[in-house]
């Protein structure tokens, strides 16, 4: 690995920053995440599942952006072919809902950031205009939106965003959107906000610097 070098490994979902591994966005967030603590007592192959389909639709989310024309994309097509699960239809059709509804300009799709001055980094979903305003959009899928964790972790998406040399002009808007499976989805204007995702952060590092033994009060 080159020095300094800023890699994504896809195999576990880690980045490494000049050889050393970073967290991300979720990891730093886990703290406002009861579900994270809720996980371990469920079968993994329900927690695996879940990770597959997400994945899944994020990814079929993808092709349709960079298609050349995403209204006329045929998605009954795509089933065909396999790259559309039968039970992910619905979400995919809340998609492009959306697109049709909002007008977007996507800079970057699936972007991926590391904060060297606070040191962790994320995979932004959608970055671009979203009814004629720069916005950050994360694509949810989720049965549930905790409000609380959608605000830490566009929080830290939003600080990866705002910090010099990155590129990125001034994001204006933070938005969740959220697909359902029966075709419908909600699209959450969040408030620009970082106070939460700085908490989380500030007891991370607290926590990775003294790792407890069990029992043990830190």
């Amino acid at each position: 690995m080159i020095p300094n070098e800023f890699v994504f490994q896809e195999d576990g979902h880690k980045y490494f920053y000049n050889n050393k591994q970073v967290p991300s966005v979720s990891e730093v967030c886990r703290f406002t995440n009861r579900e994270y603590y809720y996980n371990s007592f469920l079968p993994e192959e329900v927690i695996e599942q879940a990770a597959i389909r997400g994945t899944s639709i994020h990814k079929a989310c993808e092709l349709i952006d960079v298609s050349a024309d995403f209204r006329m994309f045929n998605l009954a097509d795509l089933i065909d072919k396999g790259i559309i699960e039968v039970e992910n239809y619905g979400y995919i059709e809340a998609y492009v809902k959306f697109l049709q509804d909002y007008r977007v300009e996507w800079k970057f799709i699936e972007h991926k950031i590391y904060h060297k001055r606070l040191e962790y980094a994320g995979t932004l979903d959608r970055i671009g205009a979203v009814g004629g305003e720069f916005s950050i959009l994360d694509i949810k899928s989720s049965s549930q939106i905790k409000k609380p964790l959608l605000e830490a972790q566009l929080g830290g998406y939003y600080e990866l965003c705002n910090q010099p040399d990155v590129g990125i002009d001034e994001i204006k808007r933070l938005y969740c959107l959220h697909l359902r499976s029966n075709g419908k989805y909600t699209l959450y204007n969040m408030e620009i906000n970082t106070e939460l995702f700085r908490c989380n952060l500030f007891i991370h590092n607290r926590f990775m610097r003294h790792k407890p033994n069990k029992g043990e009060i830190i």
